[in-house]
C-alpha cells in the first residue's frame, strides 16, 4: 500500500532530518490507519504549511507499536528515507495536476497518515518524481 506521511515544520524538521542524517532510523507518528500500515508500505512524505512540499520517498521498516511519552501520539511505525525529491514538488505543482488537486493532503487537509487508495494518484506521483527520484537516492545499496 502507499501512503502520505505529513509533518508540520513548526512541530518536526524533516528537512533538516534528510540533509544530516537520512539513513538515520526515525519512527513517525500513526494517528490514522494504524491496522492498514505494514512494513514495506511506500510512503511520500510531506511537510505542510506555507511552503507545503513533498520532500521525499521512503517505506514503513516496522510493524505499528506503542511507545510512551510522545508529544506525537501513541502508535508509531518506523520509517526509513529513501530518496530526496529535488526539487520538492510542492503544493501549487501538486494542486497544478488534474489528478493530484482531487488528493486532499495537498489540498490542506489536517491528519497524519493518509492512504493512497486511488492508483492514479500514485502514477501520477510515479511520473512527475521518476526522473528527480533517479538522481537523489538517499541510502546507496
Amino acid at each position: 500500500m502507499d501512503w502520505l506521511f505529513q509533518c508540520n515544520p513548526k512541530r518536526w524538521d524533516l528537512e533538516s532530518v534528510i540533509e544530516t542524517d537520512p539513513a538515520s532510523r526515525n519512527d513517525w507518528a500513526v494517528n490514522q490507519g494504524r491496522k492498514l500500515i505494514s512494513p514495506d508500505d511506500r510512503v511520500f512524505f510531506w511537510q505542510t504549511g506555507r511552503d507545503a512540499r513533498l520532500l521525499a520517498v521512503g517505506h514503513v521498516t516496522s510493524p505499528v507499536f506503542e511507545r510512551d511519552g510522545s508529544p506525537f501520539g501513541r502508535y508509531a511505525v518506523g520509517v526509513a528515507l529513501d530518496y530526496k525529491i529535488v526539487p520538492p514538488l510542492t503544493r501549487p505543482e501538486a494542486t497544478a495536476s488534474e489528478i493530484l488537486c482531487e488528493f486532499v493532503p495537498f489540498t490542506g487537509a489536517q491528519g497524519t497518515n493518509f492512504a493512497i487508495h486511488d492508483p492514479r494518484i500514485v502514477s501520477e506521483l510515479e511520473a512527475i518524481l521518476k526522473t528527480d527520484l533517479l538522481q537523489s537516492r538517499l541510502n546507496k545499496p
